[in-house]
């Protein structure tokens, strides 16, 4: 029972977190097409990604030398917003990269002598090798199936986000996109903690059929179950005893 009452709850929470993705991707501002490299260098200089590249890295540090050691194998959230918030970056840069590509391949321009189509893809490579590192600690403290829904959770937010303020896409949006994009965030909440919060608690599906029953049926089942352990307990105690047997309460 305990088994099925937990199964139920990882379906449910890990289907709450696609589904508050899915509804934020829908309601995701669309993606500015860059004409060159160039364009895409003066947007990665706006204050705006400075600012949030320079969060990544204060998080980021903070969680490997603070937070991870301390709090990373009790919470899965812990390791997992590295992973997520390194690999924003990660899909950024491979933009970059492969805008580069792009117009050198297409005979645009080639970009393979621009140093910055190298640091977009050593910043690719870096990146990643982070995010795999923490996600294989995550995936050695805690079970798959509760790291990959809130990785994939957090990592599908973070993109978006780090995209909107590259590219300025928010300044585009209307108010259904807004509130569809609000609501997806307070779905995928719930089942965070629908995944998270509830783990460790031994709670069987008998317990929750009785939370729904109504409370007169729920005393008078409690009433039975009380009577027939009385009458367990006054069967042992009529047993013919013998020497050397004893019956415990």
């Amino acid at each position: 029972m305990c088994n099925s009452w937990s199964s139920s709850r990882h379906n449910i929470g890990c289907f709450l977190c696609i589904l508050g993705s899915t509804i934020i991707v829908i309601h995701s501002p669309k993606e500015e097409e860059i004409e060159n490299i160039e364009v895409l260098l003066l947007k990665i200089q706006e204050p705006a990604f400075i600012i949030y590249v320079i969060l990544v890295i204060l998080v980021s540090l903070s969680i490997s030398y603070y937070f991870g050691p301390r709090y990373g194998h009790r919470n899965v959230s812990v390791y997992i917003i590295l992973c997520s918030s390194v690999g924003s970056l990660t899909v950024m840069a491979c933009k970059g990269f492969g805008l580069a590509v792009k117009e050198t391949f297409s005979g645009t321009k080639n970009e393979l002598g621009n140093s910055l189509t190298w640091i977009f893809l050593f910043l690719v490579m870096f990146c990643i090798l982070i995010q795999m590192n923490y996600l294989n600690k995550s995936l050695d403290l805690f079970s798959t199936g509760i790291v990959t829904p809130i990785y994939y959770v957090m990592f599908t937010t973070l993109v978006i986000t780090a995209s909107a303020i590259l590219f300025k896409e928010w300044q585009h949006l209307g108010a259904n996109d807004i509130i569809g994009n609000l609501c997806g965030f307070l779905v995928i909440i719930c089942g965070i903690v629908l995944l998270n919060t509830f783990k460790d608690m031994d709670v069987s599906m008998l317990d929750l059929q009785r939370q729904w029953r109504p409370r007169r049926h729920s005393a008078k089942t409690m009433l039975n179950d009380d009577e027939e352990e009385g009458e367990e307990h006054g069967r042992i105690q009529s047993l013919p005893r013998s020497y050397g047997t004893s019956y415990n309460a």
